[in-house]
This record gives structure tokens, C-alpha cells and sequence, in this order.
């Protein structure tokens, strides 16, 4: 459900969402709601999943590649990672664009990707399948990395190369836990503009998206909303009410609740 949900976001073309409101150029906003289903959400690179963080996750904190699921290593889309070579069955090198930042301006290279795969790793966040499939990750260069999987199995090394967040080490390790929380650095094209706790969560495009390259861009990576808010609805029958009466566009409904 959650990766349909990705998929229909990364896909929004020019009649998605709401276009009433107006932008400070005078252009109309594309814009579309979603339903956090809960009074909580942490926008940190290596947070605790939710429905809201799931849907989110990989819009705002770039990975080594983009994929839809069922994707071979042939599908794989770049994100941070512009290729991937496999040396043996269970080992690939994989080399980075070297131009890429976060919204902040810091540059990301292989030793923050590093970085990356290590922290989740300690973070009790990732599922042990995830995880467990990782048997080491090093760099090699300046923009290149050596990633063994644990396992030959179908399907491994597409799950490790798409499921890891990309953050600066110098960005996560100076930041304190509200910046990292409520507003941090992202290498994906949507950041946090405004959080309320318990509220109502703006985010929005990144103007100055490091991957300008329209043609080289993953799927998810194409920003064809300005704005994405989301709005706190916990009860299950008010999310399907919120649905019927057009009051936001996308919400997790148990079939319970219809």
C-alpha cells in the first residue's frame, strides 16, 4: 500500500491537488493533502517508521537508487548513485554523482554514505531483513563504494541499494535532535517547511534540488508538487469522511472503517 501511495505521488502530473492557492511569483500551487494518521512524526534521516514517515521517507531523504517494487538491478533508477556494477554475485561497485548536496549545502560523497549505512544500522529502526542483508559497505574513493550482501538471493542487493536514507555526517553530527527532527537537511527534493507538533506538517520543494539534470532524474526525485501537506486525522472513520468530502486527497482507510 504504502509504495502504490509512493508511486501515485512520484506520478502527480499537472492536475494533482489543490491549485487555488498562489505561490509568491504569482503562479498557482500545486499542491495535495495527506492524512497522518497520528499525533506523531519524526523527519530525521533514520527514524521510526509510521504511516505518514513511510510515505514520506524517501521523498524528503534521498537514497543510492529509486525503484518501483519487483525492480532488477537493470531498473534501478539513480538517485545519489549514478551506477552500479556487480564484480560477483554478491558484491557491486557502485560510483556516486559527485555533485550532490543536501538542502543545506552540504556535499555528499561516499564517505557520508558510509556514514548512512552504519547509523541505521545502530538505530533499532531498519528491519532486520534489511539489515541483515548487508554484510559490508566501504568506500573506495572520493565517490565510489564496494556494498557486499550477505546473500545471492533474488532481490538482494535491490533491497539494499533502495531502503538506506542518505544524510551528511557533518549535517546529523552537529545538528540537535529538534533540527533533526522538525527540520533537517534533506538530499531529496522535498523539505519540511513548517512543523506543528501534533499538527499540521508542510512540506515543500526543494528549489535548489541538486540533481538539475531533468533526464537523469529518479522517478521520485521529479517534483511535480510545490506543496505536500499533512494533517493529523487519528480516528479511522473520520479519515474515510475527510476522503468523501474531498477535504484531503490521500489517507490510509481500514477496510473496517468503510
Amino acid at each position: 500500500t504504502v509504495a502504490l501511495m509512493c508511486s501515485m505521488l512520484a506520478g502527480c502530473g499537472s492536475d494533482a491537488g489543490d491549485e487555488g492557492k498562489v505561490g509568491e511569483d504569482g503562479e498557482k500551487l500545486k499542491e495535495i493533502t495527506l492524512v497522518n494518521t497520528t499525533q506523531d512524526y519524526d523527519g530525521s534521516p533514520f527514524a521510526g517508521v509510521s504511516w505518514l514517515r513511510l510515505l514520506t521517507r524517501w521523498m524528503t531523504h534521498g537514497t543510492l537508487f529509486g525503484a518501483f517494487p519487483g525492480a532488477t538491478l537493470d531498473e534501478l533508477q539513480p538517485r545519489i548513485a549514478k551506477s552500479i556494477t556487480m564484480v560477483d554475485e554478491v558484491t557491486a561497485e557502485i560510483e556516486l554523482f559527485d555533485y550532490v548536496t543536501d538542502s543545506a549545502g552540504n556535499k555528499i560523497d561516499a564517505h557520508d554514505v558510509v556514514f548512512s549505512y552504519e547509523t541505521a544500522a545502530t538505530s533499532g529502526n531498519f528491519s532486520p531483513k534489511l539489515l541483515g542483508s548487508i554484510a559490508s559497505i566501504e568506500a573506495t574513493g572520493d565517490y565510489t563504494l564496494r556494498l557486499t550482501a550477505a546473500n545471492k538471493s533474488k532481490g538482494t542487493m535491490e533491497l539494499i541499494v533502495t531502503n538506506i536514507p542518505i544524510t551528511s555526517q557533518e549535517w546529523y553530527e552537529g545538528a540537535d535532535e529538534s533540527e533533526r527532527t522538525m527540520n533537517p537537511a534533506v538530499t531529496g527534493p522535498y523539505k519540511i517547511r513548517s512543523f506543528t507538533s501534533g499538527g499540521t506538517i508542510v512540506f515543500e520543494k526543494v528549489e535548489n534540488f541538486w540533481q538539475t539534470d531533468e533526464s537523469m532524474k529518479a522517478d521520485i526525485d521529479k517534483q511535480p508538487l510545490d506543496v505536500i501537506n499533512a494533517v493529523v486525522i487519528t480516528e479511522g472513520s473520520q479519515r474515510v469522511i475527510a476522503l468523501e468530502n474531498q477535504e484531503v486527497d490521500v489517507s490510509f482507510v481500514d477496510t473496517s472503517d468503510i
